[in-house]
C-alpha cells in the first residue's frame, strides 16, 4: 500500500531540527509535491555527503589526525557502500547497527531503480525517503552517543584545542585505515 505523502512530510518534521536542514530542501520539495524520485536523488546525494563527513571528523576528532590530510585522502578514496561501513569501523571502533543498515539497504536498493531508470514499486519511494532519514537520525545519533560528535547541526569547534599529529604520523594513521593521499 502507498503511503501518502501527508505522512512522508509529517515523519520528516519529526526528526531533528538539525536533521531536517541536513536534508534542506527536501521537505520543501514534499510539500511543494515534487516528484518522490527527486527527493530520493538529492537525499542520497547529502547522504553520499555526510558518509564522507561522518569519516572525515571521526577521523580528525577520534584520531588527532591533521585536518589538511584527513580531507584530503577523504576526498581522494572511492567510498562505496561496503567500503564505507569497513571505514566507519576502523574509525569509531564500532560496526554501524544492524537495524541502520537494514533500512538503508531497502532505501538504496530504490535509489539504485530510480537513478538506473527502472521504475521502483508503488510505494516504495517514500518508504526509502522515511528509510534514509531514519538511518541518518540513527547513525547521527549512535556516533554522538559513542564518539560525542553530531553530523547533523553546528560543528564548529569539534576538533576542540588540541593538537593534530604531525603530518608525518597523520600519513600513517590514514594508511592504516586503508586511505591514502594519492
Amino acid at each position: 500500500m502507498a503511503i501518502q505523502r501527508r505522512t512522508v512530510i509529517k515523519h520528516f518534521k519529526q526528526h531533528r531540527e538539525e536533521v531536517i536542514k541536513y536534508f534542506d530542501p527536501c521537505l520543501t520539495l514534499l510539500e511543494d509535491e515534487y516528484d518522490y524520485d527527486v527527493v530520493v536523488s538529492y537525499m542520497f546525494s547529502r547522504l553520499e555527503n555526510a558518509h564522507r563527513e561522518i569519516l572525515y571528523y571521526g577521523i580528525v576528532v577520534r584520531h588527532d589526525v591533521s585536518t589538511k590530510l584527513a580531507f584530503k585522502a577523504i576526498d581522494l578514496h572511492d567510498l562505496t557502500r561496503k567500503d564505507f561501513k569497513e571505514k566507519f569501523s576502523k574509525v569509531y571502533g564500532f560496526d554501524i547497527p544492524k537495524a541502520l543498515i537494514k533500512k538503508i539497504e531497502s532505501a538504496e536498493a530504490v535509489r539504485d531503480r530510480i537513478l538506473h531508470g527502472k521504475s521502483p514499486e508503488t510505494g516504495k519511494r517514500a518508504q526509502a525517503i522515511l528509510d534514509t532519514l531514519d538511518y541518518f537520525d540513527g547513525l547521527d545519533r549512535k556516533i554522538y552517543d559513542k564518539a560525542n560528535i553530531w553530523i547533523a547541526g553546528d560543528r564548529r569547534g569539534i576538533k576542540g584545542a588540541k593538537t593534530p599529529l604531525s603530518d608525518a604520523t597523520s600519513r600513517w594513521v590514514l594508511i592504516g585505515m586503508g586511505l591514502t593521499l594519492s
